[in-house]
Order: structure tokens, then sequence, then C-alpha cells
């Protein structure tokens, strides 16, 4: 479970191999990286250009709740914002502590290319049996939704999820229950994804600001869906 991300040069000139992972906000160019100091890792999101600490935020929270989505971690304790006018930061123009939700692992993920661990545990919960037919389907259809050959999800993909949650606070919220949601004990998921995946739904119906894809027009879907025969096979 992770982002196919960037080799990249830091401003010392030290080579990264796969650390950098960019997101574009509405125009807004987001850099998503690693970094290890006096042996403590911390998680940098860089804005490319002069941003408020409350606009920071709400990209952080974006960005951090589209990452939560993929790797099923969510993570929290603590967010610095650190303020520079100088591209190396060697003069630091103030500095902002925000309190975070515990940080938390969770083994049953989101999103999940090995579905034998997956089918095992719906299989325990009758009300469940929707989303075990759609597992196996997908299964034997070598579907891969998200992911290359290589099993990591895209940036384009990433930035996509983060785009939608940095669009609309209700997608933001229902990312955040989704998360929330993969760290329960399954049998207690039921309500819980129920309410995340309306939300999801609701906000993507009524956004247009979104810029979704054209759906069929109702004429179209009548004539052509509609009043056609459908045969189905199993």
């Amino acid at each position: 479970m992770k982002i196919k991300a960037l080799p990249y040069a830091d401003d010392y000139g030290t080579l990264h191999f796969f650390n950098l992972i960019t997101a574009n906000l509405e125009g807004h160019k987001m850099n998503l990286y690693s970094s290890n100091v006096d042996n403590s890792y911390w998680m940098i999101v860089e804005s490319t250009e002069p941003v408020t600490y409350e606009e920071m935020d709400h990209r952080v929270m974006s960005i951090i709740m589209a990452l939560g989505f993929v790797i099923g971690k969510r993570y929290g304790d603590y967010c610095f914002h650190v303020a520079s006018v100088e591209p190396t930061f060697s003069k630091i123009e103030g500095i902002e502590a925000l309190l975070l939700k515990e940080t938390k692992f969770c083994p049953f993920k989101i999103l999940q290319l090995n579905s034998n661990l997956m089918v095992e545990w719906l299989c325990q919960f009758d009300y469940q049996q929707y989303a075990l037919d759609k597992i196996l389907c997908t299964s034997e259809e070598s579907t891969k939704w998200f992911y290359e050959e290589d099993a990591s999800v895209t940036i384009e993909a990433f930035s996509k999820l983060a785009q939608l949650c940095y669009k609309t606070n209700d997608m933001l919220l229902a990312t955040s229950m989704l998360i929330d949601g993969s760290l329960m004990n399954i049998e207690y998921q039921k309500p819980f994804f129920h309410v995340a995946l309306e939300t999801i739904k609701s906000a993507l119906i009524k956004g247009d600001e979104l810029l979704l894809p054209p759906t069929m027009p109702q004429e179209k879907y009548t004539q052509e869906v509609v009043g056609s025969d459908v045969v189905c096979s199993t």
C-alpha cells in the first residue's frame, strides 16, 4: 500500500529516491515527503507558494486524509506550521503547533490488493454479502482500482483524491469517516460506512464545481438503457 513517488534532490544536493509525492489542489502545487532529522522521522507538507496558516491547514488536512485513505493509517499527534520568507528556511517568521488526533494503524485497509484476507473477514458477516460479491467479481476479472502493475497508487490518483477532499468539506468529512471506520472492528462498520458513502454520493451529485465528467442525459438513458432488453448470465 504505497504511492508511486518520485526521486528528488533537496536544497543541499542530497538525493532522495522515490520519496516525493506531489498534489495539485485547485492549481496549488503541494509537495509531500519524509525527512530524517536527528534520528526522528518527519512528514513534510510543503507549499510552493505563499499561503496563510488557515489555508495551509486546509491543504494539509486534505492531503493527510487522502494519504490515510490510501495506506490505512491515520496520522496525528501534532502538526507544526513553519513559515519563512527564505527558501532555505534560514530565517523563521513564525511557528504554529496544532494538536491532532492520535496516530493509529489499521490491519484492514480501505484499498487492498490481496483480497484473500478481506474475503475471509467479509464471509463472517451476512450484511457484507454485497461487498463480498463485488470483491469476488473484480478478483475474477483481475480488476485493479487505482493501481498500476507494480501495485502502487499513482500520484495522479492520489492528487485527485486530495483534490476532492480539498474541494468540499463533505468529502473531507466522509474520507475521515472511512479512515476511522477502517480502524474499527468490522462488525461495527456497517452503519459507519453507510453514512460515509451516502455523504460521498451526495457531495458528488451536487458538486458541479468538482468538474465531474458529464453523466448520461435522461432522454438518452430512457432510449438506450430503460427501453432495452438486458440478458444477464451467471
